[in-house]
């Protein structure tokens, strides 16, 4: 799902119960989608588009996702 702004991306286990992904799986979503290039994402609701450099966004969006998963100490 893109934000509003759509400069980045979400990805959730669970978007009604707002359950998070854990780090390790957001990586592995990052590693496989790296190769492949795409300009468009289309969410789960219909004003949700990254309609250009979608690419970039997810991984930007990973890597910030991992550094907040990162500095949380419980």
């Amino acid at each position: 799902m893109s934000s509003l702004k759509q400069a980045h991306c979400v990805q959730m286990y669970s978007y009604p119960n707002l359950i998070p992904l854990p780090a390790a799986e957001i990586q592995r979503i990052r590693d496989t989608i790296a190769p492949y290039q795409f300009e468009r994402l289309y969410g789960a609701w219909f004003e949700r588009v990254v309609s250009h450099d979608a690419h970039a966004a997810v991984l930007r969006s990973a890597e910030r996702y991992i550094r907040a998963l990162q500095s949380v100490r419980y």
